[in-house]
């Protein structure tokens, strides 16, 4: 299977965006889209950890203060 383009997901993501927002007032929608961009922010810094790319490789150590 193929994956979707960045054309079909964008329609997509605006069909399903036209989906829930169909009665809604404007308190649910400032709501749902806070919320969707709080998921969205967590899935690119998932992205980010190590090792997500298919490389295993140790993570980052922490600074650690000199004494």
């Amino acid at each position: 299977s193929r994956s979707p383009d960045s054309g079909e997901l964008l329609t997509l993501a605006a069909a399903l965006a036209c989906a829930l927002a169909k009665g809604r007032d404007a308190g649910q929608l400032g709501r749902m889209a806070a919320f969707f961009t709080l998921l969205g922010d967590s899935f690119a810094l998932l992205a980010l950890q190590p090792g997500r790319d298919g490389q295993d490789r140790p993570p980052a150590k922490p600074f650690q203060q000199e004494k």
